[in-house]
């Protein structure tokens, strides 16, 4: 049982009883493991005779979970494993619904073909705002399949040519959702540039009417600070050896990929607005302050947004984004005086929205 290096050296159970659940978990689903062996950076989906079932893999062991309603017939089963980048050479094995004396019942029962579910969800962004930590939290709940390119920047008219991931046509983007599992109630992705694009946001409403959108709001002086360090970082979209330098060279828009330009990408009461807009009470608003400092009960709240149960409230991981509590160290006052005048009127169109003195951004 094995591909491109990757063995299943052992799964279970193979078989139950109809009807009878098996390694029962919270929300009623049961749970087959594999043993695995090989690569451990790509992405496994779980075929459960044409349903794909919600997986997750922690080193050598790889987990599904079976919703009770595939139990419900006696049946034989197929199961393939595969990498989601290479759907055509799969790992098959077997499964079986017994009847209620306990035999095997030889020959298929084929559940419905269903069709490729198209996202409903978007995080929006902007960059450095916690987003990636949400992304991966929502990856783990049983009920929510996000896109393995957590950027693909479909609907983003700026991407083309600049960003090197951008999926641009339209097949390629609805087949990172192919492989949603059966369960999946919430379906989504999450490109943090479309919150700085009003087009972008026009575009996926007119893809899907009832999608919801979640917009994390950071401070704008730190966020703009913290993207240009990571664009440093891994030595992409930026050139500047300082942010004096970026900082001046985004006063024309032309001088820059619109990627690190540190002053559009953060009109955040802008970005607000249009998205309010858009889409309505299907919008979403957190604080980046509210995630670093109470992020479970924030991610409760935006489960009970999306509908879904609230899922176990370990502590939510501390997000990647860095606070820059010490702003001074990277900006010369003069410079934290400029960005203040310009990102300030940005700050009371938040703080007026959403009814919250933000005073503390801009203090020193």
């Amino acid at each position: 049982m094995t591909y491109d290096g990757v063995r299943v050296v052992r799964y279970g159970p193979d078989e139950t009883r109809v009807g009878t659940p098996f390694n029962e978990q919270p929300d009623g689903s049961c749970a087959l493991w594999f043993e695995v062996e090989g690569r451990d950076d790509c992405p496994l989906a779980v075929e459960f005779d044409g349903v794909f079932l919600k997986s997750v893999r922690l080193g050598s062991m790889l987990t599904a979970l079976l919703p009770q309603s595939l139990i419900a017939v006696p049946r034989e089963l197929n199961i393939r494993i595969f990498d989601e980048t290479r759907p055509d050479n799969p790992v098959l094995l077997h499964f079986y619904v017994l009847d209620p004396r306990g035999k095997k019942i030889r020959g298929k029962v084929t559940n419905p073909v269903t069709k490729v579910p198209i996202p409903g969800f978007f995080i929006i962004g902007p960059p450095r705002s916690g987003t990636t930590s949400i992304y991966w939290r929502l990856q783990a709940h049983p009920s929510v399949y996000m896109s393995r390119n957590k950027e693909p920047y479909y609907f983003d008219p700026r991407a083309e040519g600049v960003l090197n991931d951008a999926v641009i046509d339209r097949d390629e983007y609805l087949s990172l959702f192919r492989f949603a599992p059966f369960q999946s109630k919430v379906v989504g992705e999450a490109s943090t540039t479309y919150a700085s694009s009003p087009e972008a946001l026009r575009r996926i409403q007119i893809f899907n009417p009832q999608a919801k959108a979640l917009l994390i709001l950071r401070n704008p002086l730190t966020a703009s600070v913290s993207l240009y360090l990571q664009h440093r970082k891994g030595g992409l979209h930026e050139h500047a050896s300082s942010f004096q330098q970026a900082w001046n060279e985004c006063e024309n828009a032309q001088n820059r990929p619109f990627i690190s330009n540190y002053r559009s990408l953060y009109k955040i009461g802008d970005q607000l607005a249009s998205a309010s807009r858009i889409f309505g009470e299907r919008l979403h608003v957190m604080l980046f302050d509210d995630l670093v400092n109470d992020g479970t009960s924030v991610y409760a709240g935006l489960l009970r947004f999306l509908g879904l149960q609230v899922d176990s409230l370990e502590q939510l991981e501390k997000t990647n984004s860095s606070q820059l509590e010490n702003i001074e160290s990277i900006v010369s006052p003069e410079l934290l005086d400029e960005m203040t005048d310009y990102f300030l009127p940005q700050i009371r169109l938040v703080s007026e929205f959403i009814g919250r003195d933000l005073g503390h951004w801009i203090a020193r």
